[in-house]
């Protein structure tokens, strides 16, 4: 840690202030544009997909209600042939059917089946007589059925055990939106007489499939009990998922949830029956919210770069301009370095700067100052020397004629002339050198010159 912190010392050392203000500045900017850019995508994620759960409710409620509606009318139309007092007498009664009301009951049959435009092919079970009529588009026929093997089976149960007298069980067939079973009972001893089945093509379940044109969307059918009766993607019924949409049963309460199928993230919404309890779904894949998100990711973005762009050159341009003067002071740091004392700094820009400046121009006006103090002062030390060396040379020359007139004297046989100047020069010479204290012997051998002279 420690070795890091060197080396960022190190770095930054090397580094122009601007340039480290900047640079702080800058990512400071970033991460808080950054946090405003991504809240504000979040923000525009949760709109888009509320107003796309409302959207999706709103439409399948109608659905759910269209529905219904259908339901209500396969139902009537079941029971249409009750108003019919020969059809019903032939189904009431106990006694074989003879030729024409086997006629009679196929025509009404055929009727009944080119009566509506949504239909496969229906089925009339007579429970009194054990013979089923079939009609499809091919024709009519007849058959024997077991009634003990139809009363085992789940439909028959589920229609006389209904408060509504119907059964609706989910097909194999993609072409078959489901079956419909329907009962009919004697009114008056509540006796099951007949059952009808109908095979329901999906042509009332394209109209709904048609006002889901989202790419991947696809809505499906549950009963009250969860079972999945029919399904906008025709891989789902055959899928090993199929057993795992039970589940949906238990969130259908939720408004809107997200769902993973066949390893695809759905948004689910769902919109329950009041009659039948039906539960429609619709799975609209969440790569659709997204793909509606990215125009507005990108163009948030693109504005997020732009803002960093325009905030990184306004940041670079004020600090240089703060720095700026601090760049002119070291300027003239490095030429107070070399000797110039002459060139105040005049800046400003800020209180701080004035201050630096100021206090930058009294330092250099004291240093000139202390220069000038300091040479005048060595010029009078080196005057004092040159006066010093003067003084002294003087006696010398004095020492060096006396000397010279002493030995003059000694030539010339002058002995008391010669004692004479050697007093006299041993006398100044013992006065020129002075100081406060003195040998003994030499203050009595200036006595006796003294006297001598």
């Amino acid at each position: 840690m420690i070795a890091l912190r060197r080396k960022c010392k190190h770095l930054l050392s090397h580094i122009p202030l601007w340039m480290q203000l900047a640079l702080f500045t800058t990512l400071i900017t970033f991460f808080v544009l950054f946090h405003l850019i991504y809240t504000d995508y979040k923000r525009n994620l949760q709109v888009i997909t509320d107003t796309q759960t409302a959207t999706s409710r709103r439409l399948l409620t109608m659905e759910m209600q269209n529905l219904e509606k259908y339901i209500q009318e396969l139902s009537l139309f079941c029971v249409q042939s009750c108003y019919d007092r020969t059809f019903s007498h032939i189904i009431e009664k106990d006694s074989s059917i003879l030729p024409g009301e086997d006629t009679y009951l196929k025509n009404q049959i055929r009727a009944y089946f080119y009566s509506r435009n949504d239909l496969q092919s229906i089925d009339f079970y007579f429970i009194n007589h054990a013979r089923k009529y079939t009609r499809t588009q091919n024709g009519i026929r007849s058959q024997i059925f077991s009634v003990q093997e139809a009363a085992q089976s789940d439909y028959y149960q589920e229609c006389f055990s209904s408060p509504y007298f119907h059964a609706i069980l989910p097909s194999d067939d993609d072409n078959i939106m489901f079956h419909y079973y329907h009962s009919l009972l004697r009114i008056k001893t509540k006796q099951p007489q007949a059952l009808l089945h109908i095979a329901v093509t999906d042509t009332f379940w394209n109209s709904l499939r048609a006002n889901h044109e989202y790419p991947g969307e696809f809505i499906c059918l549950f009963d009250e009990n969860g079972a999945l009766l029919h399904s906008g993607s025709p891989d789902l019924l055959s899928s090993s998922e199929t057993a795992a949409l039970t589940e949906l049963h238990n969130l259908a309460g939720q408004e809107a949830f997200h769902y993973t199928l066949n390893g695809r993230t759905y948004l689910v919404t769902c919109a329950e029956g009041s009659a039948y309890h039906m539960r429609l779904f619709a799975f609209l894949p969440t790569s659709y919210i997204d793909d509606q998100i990215a125009e507005i990711r990108y163009s948030i973005l693109f504005s997020g770069l732009l803002l960093t762009a325009a905030v990184l050159v306004l940041i670079t341009a004020l600090i240089r301009f703060l720095t700026n003067p601090l760049t002119i002071l070291a300027k003239k740091l490095v030429n107070v370095g070399k000797g110039d004392f002459t060139s105040p700094a005049d800046i400003s820009g800020s209180l701080e700067i004035c201050n630096l400046s100021k206090s930058f121009n009294d330092m250099i006006l004291h240093i000139d100052e202390l220069i000038k103090k300091t040479y005048i002062a060595q010029l009078g030390e080196k005057n004092a020397r040159i006066t010093a060396l003067e003084a002294q040379l003087n006696p010398h020359f004095l020492y060096n004629t006396l000397q010279a007139i002493a030995t003059e004297a000694l030539l010339n046989d002058q002995t008391q002339i010669y004692n004479m100047i050697t007093s006299l020069a041993s006398g100044l010479r013992y006065t020129i050198k002075g100081g406060d204290y003195v040998p003994l012997c030499q203050e009595i051998e200036y006595t006796k010159n003294y006297v001598n002279l």
